[in-house]
């Protein structure tokens, strides 16, 4: 019997799907428009749906990335503004699909009252903000980054697992990494300092919570890793050439070391470890000098830096310290208006007249390069006060995390600590409490937190939860 050899079916080459080609005309139109950045952001958002679609976690995340992204400086602040708040919209129905019944309940921690008492307060300076004609637009900027930072209150509503946390670590990484590449892209370019969205302080958050990833990491193969990661954070952070960013590093890390060092059994393990990601850093920060030495061209970073640094304190009117006689100029003037309303502040929208620092030009103003000074301008003591006391209470909040069982978990609740004492010092020379940019990636290292430590909930709810059903008597 002959056998007739069968045909082989034929296989068909199955093409993207049109809701793809549209994605991906859609991305090439937001890279034209703004950036690669925007561009790789849409597809990134398109693949994560078809993967899993509706989750909160990484809507949320998304939402953090893009926020670092906003640039307030050039004129696109409100495109930009709108594609965040559609994403934000999309977290948070997300959210509420997530947890239904529970979607307000919110964890019980140190920063849970004056958190609450804040926004409330804010609400109300941003209503009488508008009463008394501020202009609306400087007045929604300021209630959102506020409400981006009352989000930790969703975030914390559950509890993430390790592989949850360590995704999230692995996406801020990403983030920062972004943010890297367009520093040194601007820098290789311009060879001088330049500020904005090229250099925020997103970088230098994220460093110090995975620095307290790498101190507690038992393997110091993986604790090298961890330095290795980082570097090119820290690498932005002083390439950047900001003071405040230099400040914010050399209190947090110190404290970091500290909070982890600390006294009692196994002390002297712990030192020799901080003492070996200390070394690490210190080799991979020497051969970062020699890279910006030959291939940016400055051969003589550290005067450069010393220089920079000096000028902090200096007094003598030229070039180097013309900053700091411009903001002096800013905080005398917002003082002069703080006087005027000193207990409740002129509310949210309000701006001011000064002189630019270049072009020495009359300009309107909204904000004041010191977070503090600019609560007062817009709240008065009472919202400075309730601002003091909900900084204090975030890092109590996430300081009750160091004895978690869980290195995983302490980690991040110790890296949390550390990133909100980064921006309590941070805001004293400039103002990133009051741009999403730093907001939501703060609320997202809170949220997580407060799942963790939380002592109980705070739940409201329209209607009673059904009561079980009776069990049946028996005869």
């Amino acid at each position: 019997m002959s056998t007739a050899a069968l045909p082989l079916p034929q296989r068909r080459v199955q093409l993207l799907g049109l809701g793809w080609w549209i994605t991906f005309a859609g991305a090439l139109l937001v890279g034209i428009k703004f950036s690669w950045m925007a561009a790789v952001g849409v597809i990134a958002f398109a693949i994560i749906q078809r993967a899993r679609p509706l989750d909160f976690l990484l809507s949320y995340l998304i939402v953090v990335a893009d926020a670092t992204n906003m640039d307030y400086y050039t004129g696109r602040l409100t495109a930009l503004m709108t594609i965040f708040s559609g994403l934000l919209v999309f977290s948070l129905l997300c959210y509420l699909l997530s947890r239904r019944q529970d979607a307000l309940t919110f964890p019980i921690t140190p920063a849970f009252r004056p958190l609450l008492l804040y926004l409330a307060l804010t609400l109300f300076n941003f209503v009488r903000g508008l009463a008394v004609g501020n202009k609306p637009t400087y007045a929604g900027l300021e209630l959102i980054a506020a409400l981006g930072l009352g989000t930790c209150l969703i975030v914390g509503s559950r509890r993430l697992t390790e592989r949850e946390i360590m995704s999230t670590v692995l996406w801020l990484w990403v983030v920062g990494l972004g943010h890297f590449v367009r520093g040194v892209q601007i820098y290789a370019i311009e060879h001088i300092r330049v500020g904005g969205l090229y250099f925020e302080p997103v970088t230098g958050l994220i460093a110090v919570l995975m620095f307290n990833f790498a101190l507690r990491e038992p393997k110091r193969s993986r604790a090298t890793l961890w330095v290795l990661a980082m570097a090119p954070l820290l690498f932005h952070q002083f390439m950047s050439f900001t003071r405040g960013f230099w400040l914010a590093l050399a209190v947090s890390i110190p404290f970091s070391v500290v909070a982890y060092g600390g006294r009692g059994r196994a002390a002297g393990a712990r030192w020799r470890q901080s003492g070996f990601v200390l070394g690490t850093m210190l080799t991979f920060a020497v051969t970062a000098a020699v890279v910006m030495a030959t291939a940016l061209g400055f051969g003589n970073i550290g005067e450069i830096a010393a220089g920079r640094f000096s000028s902090s304190f200096a007094t003598k009117y030229d070039s180097d310290s013309l900053s700091n006689f411009v903001r002096l100029g800013e905080y005398l003037n917002v003082i002069g208006h703080i006087l005027q309303k000193p207990w409740f502040g002129h509310g949210l929208g309000f701006a001011f007249v000064t002189r630019e620092a270049i072009n020495f030009k009359l300009i309107t103003q909204w904000f004041t390069h010191d977070n503090y000074l600019l609560v007062t301008l817009k709240q008065g003591l009472l919202g400075l006060a309730l601002w003091i006391w909900l900084m204090i209470a975030c890092l109590r909040t996430a300081l009750k995390g160091r004895d978690l069982p869980n290195r995983i978990e302490q980690s991040w609740c110790m890296g949390t600590a550390a990133m909100v004492l980064y921006i309590i010092v941070y805001q004293s020379v400039a103002f990133p409490m009051a741009e999403v940019n730093s907001v939501f990636t703060i609320a997202l290292g809170l949220g997580v937190t407060m799942a963790m430590t939380r002592t109980g909930t705070f739940a409201i709810r329209w209607k009673a939860p059904e009561a079980p059903a009776a069990p049946p008597v028996s005869a």
